[in-house]
């Protein structure tokens, strides 16, 4: 596992997130989010997206 990144934003948009990671992750990485789609970008830029095993689902 490697280190964590966070950091408050103004909201949960795409336009948002995904300029945060660019900025703070290292190109082919693997970021593990909670599966919202505001990430779905991030194949296409180079990361590896995976859903954390610590996101809590409902049955």
């Amino acid at each position: 596992m490697g280190r964590l990144r966070l950091q408050v934003v103004a909201n949960r948009k795409q336009e948002t997130l995904v300029p945060f990671v660019l900025a703070t992750v290292q190109p082919g990485a693997i970021v593990c989010t909670d599966g919202w789609t505001g990430y779905d970008p991030l194949n296409a830029a180079g990361y590896s997206h995976a859903l954390s095993p610590f996101v809590a689902t409902t049955p």
